[in-house]
Order: C-alpha cells, then sequence, then structure tokens
C-alpha cells in the first residue's frame, strides 16, 4: 500500500512559491485590482504602516478647517481654530480554503502531482472569487446615501432608502445624473449634507488657452442595471467611447462608455454561489462578512438591484499577506489535504469622531466614497 508522506511537498521555499502564484494569479483576476493603488486618488487606498501585529488598524481623516479666522485688529486669540481628525478602524482577518483528494488511495507519484495542479488551478479561482466577495459585500453594506430609481419624468425617489421602489423603477441615464449631482453637491436622498464623492480620475487639458479639469467618477452596473441603461434612448444618443474598450484599456476593460458630466460606466456580472459580483436584496449567505442587503428591497419586498458609484478613497486595504500554503497526508497517509490561508484586512471609509465637536463633522458616521444606486431588476 502506498504511503505519501514522501510525495508531499515540506521543502519551504517551494511552498512559498506556490503561495505567491495563487496570490498573484488571484489578485490580478480580482475585478478590483485596476482600483487599488497608495496614491490619494486611488479607489481602493492600499498604503499603510499596518502590520497585522494588533487586530485592528486605525485609518486617519484630517477634515478641513471649518472656522471664520479673523479680520482686522482682531487677535487671533479670539477665533482659534480647530483641527479635526477622524478614524476609520478596519479588522484584520484571515480566511483560507482546502481540498482534499477523492476517496481513493493516491498510489503513485504522478497522482499526487496531478491532484496537486488540479487543487492550485481550483484554489487560485476560488482565491480571486473570495476577496472580491468581501470588498462588494462590504462597500454595499449599511450605505449612508442611497439614490432610489423611479420611473417617469423624475428619475430617482425623493427619499434615502429604497422602501418607495416598485416594478418599472430601472436604471437610466437621468438617475446617473442625479447621483453625480450629489457626489458633486454633496447630500443624500433626503436633502442632508453629506460628504462628497472625489473623482479617482482628473485630467487637466487645455482648450484655447483655458486650463480644462475634467473628473471621473465610477459606476458598477449589474447586468440588469447595464442592459436597461442601453435601452435608455438618452444613453444610445448620447453614449460616448470612454477610451479604447477591452484589455487596451488604461484604466479598466469592459467599460460600457462614460458621459461627459464625468461618469464611467463598467459592467459586471450577478453575484452567486461561486462568482462575486453585483448584489441585490435578495442575496444571502454571506454573513461571515456582511448582511442585511434585503434592507435595500422595494415594496412588498420587491428585488433591486444594487449598482455601486465609487469616488477616490472609498475604502482601504492595509494589510494583504498574500498566501501561505500547506499540503499533509491523511487517512494514515493514503491521501493528501492541499489549504491556503490569507491575512487580509479590508474596509469601506466610514470615519467616526472620538470628541463630541469631531462628531459633529459631516464626515462622521457616513461613507466617504460610496454611493449605492439601487435599481429594479424589472
Amino acid at each position: 500500500m502506498a504511503n505519501i508522506t514522501a510525495w508531499l511537498e515540506n521543502d519551504p521555499d517551494q511552498k512559498k512559491k506556490y503561495g505567491r502564484e495563487i496570490t498573484v494569479a488571484a489578485t490580478e483576476s480580482n475585478f478590483f485590482n485596476p482600483m487599488m493603488g497608495k496614491g490619494p486618488w486611488s479607489i481602493i487606498r492600499t498604503s499603510s504602516d499596518f502590520d497585522g501585529s494588533t487586530a485592528t488598524a486605525q485609518m486617519g481623516l484630517r477634515v478641513e478647517l471649518e472656522g471664520t479666522g479673523v479680520k482686522g485688529n482682531a487677535d487671533f486669540d479670539e477665533n482659534t481654530d480647530n483641527q479635526k481628525y477622524l478614524y476609520q478602524p478596519v479588522e484584520y482577518d484571515e480566511f483560507g480554503n482546502s481540498l482534499q483528494s477523492q476517496n481513493k488511495t493516491l498510489r503513485e507519484k504522478k497522482h499526487v502531482d496531478s491532484f496537486r495542479e488540479s487543487a492550485q488551478e481550483d484554489l487560485k479561482m476560488w482565491a480571486g472569487h473570495r476577496s472580491e466577495k468581501i470588498i462588494t459585500a462590504k462597500l454595499t453594506q449599511n450605505c449612508s446615501n442611497i439614490v432610489a430609481c423611479k420611473a417617469g419624468a423624475t428619475p430617482v425617489h425623493a427619499q434615502n432608502d429604497t422602501t418607495a421602489m416598485t416594478a418599472g423603477d430601472v436604471f437610466t441615464l437621468g438617475a446617473a445624473r442625479h447621483a453625480l449631482k450629489r457626489s458633486k453637491q454633496g447630500f443624500d436622498g433626503n436633502n442632508a449634507i453629506h460628504p462628497k464623492l472625489r473623482p479617482f480620475v482628473v485630467k487637466h487639458k487645455n482648450i484655447e488657452g483655458i486650463p480644462i479639469k475634467e473628473e471621473f467618477r465610477l459606476m458598477i452596473l449589474g447586468p440588469y442595471a447595464a442592459e436597461q441603461l442601453k435601452d435608455d434612448p438618452e444613453w444610445v444618443s448620447k453614449q460616448e467611447s470612454a477610451n479604447n474598450r477591452g484589455d487596451s484599456n488604461p484604466i479598466f476593460s469592459g467599460q460600457m462608455g462614460h458621459i461627459t458630466d464625468g461618469i464611467l460606466f463598467l459592467e459586471w456580472n450577478s453575484w452567486d454561489a461561486t462568482e462575486a459580483g453585483i448584489l441585490t436584496s435578495a442575496t444571502a449567505g454571506f454573513e461571515d462578512y456582511a448582511t442585511g442587503f434585503d434592507q435595500y428591497a422595494g415594496v412588498g419586498g420587491i428585488e433591486t438591484e444594487l449598482n455601486l458609484m465609487l469616488g477616490a478613497g472609498s475604502s482601504f486595504l492595509p494589510m494583504d499577506t498574500g498566501f501561505e500554503y500547506h499540503e499533509e497526508g491523511y487517512d494514515f497517509n493514503r491521501k493528501m489535504k492541499i489549504a491556503i490561508s490569507r491575512g487580509y484586512a479590508f474596509e469601506k471609509a466610514r470615519y467616526y469622531g472620538k470628541t463630541a465637536l469631531e462628531q459633529k463633522s459631516k464626515y462622521h458616521n457616513k461613507d466617504y466614497g460610496t454611493m449605492l444606486v439601487a435599481s429594479t431588476k424589472l
């Protein structure tokens, strides 16, 4: 009878190599990978000194000065301004998965090698989807600025939730422009003050000697909203190419186009048991990372699609250790298991003040760079 102990991978350098290969494959296949970066204009900020030695990282925001200052001969001491700092906790956690060989003895080394190869390919795919699901779920959970699409001349409901949505409240260019208006002016569905969504791309060009600034926010649409937009007569008449399409695009692939107002539209698939994608109010089964998507249902529980509008600094990924790779024998070393594990810290940007003064800030307990744009599936 075979004993696979001698065929297991025990070389630490080779296991590190396998771990790196899985990490690279998972990162490259991640839908959100082009949105990550260290700069202030990145949608997902990755710069941090967080090393995982504690359970939580503290990401900070220094709020703009809001005082009136002094004028004339007034002393500065009469109206000294205050610096306010808000904080976003980002919890560090680990996730992983394992596979075991089928219910038969691995009698030859070629059987072990074959299982190792197939397991690594499956785990690469799973790892990419898992990190996508973590990001999507946390961006969509408990949004503080909600655009509820509406049929008719007025493209959105005048409220900051989805409870009035009914069949036919589909996604339109008018709803997109309303979301953009909110992002620039800084208000929510109840017309209350809300943090603005900063553009993630700012282009400068010169027209007849006058410097012009062009800004872009990202709108990620599920398949239903994407089809609804394509059927919108206004979209058909105004659609423009957003640079080159496909893999040659320097920003994203798969984009639908953009409007000159400054929204880049990107279509994504629907979430299901295996793959990440745009969520709906009926999505369940991810309670280990995020819950409560049913709060976005419409009248009578009508299902809504939960599209996302994202700006610079919408979220943080301050810690990603990459995958560790493991192999071991089981069933008296007649069979084998392969496992991967990864340290990960991701959170949507939502800053909190510690003092009463800081909690008066418009940024306190509100999404910093994320807006939910809900539309019905029918």
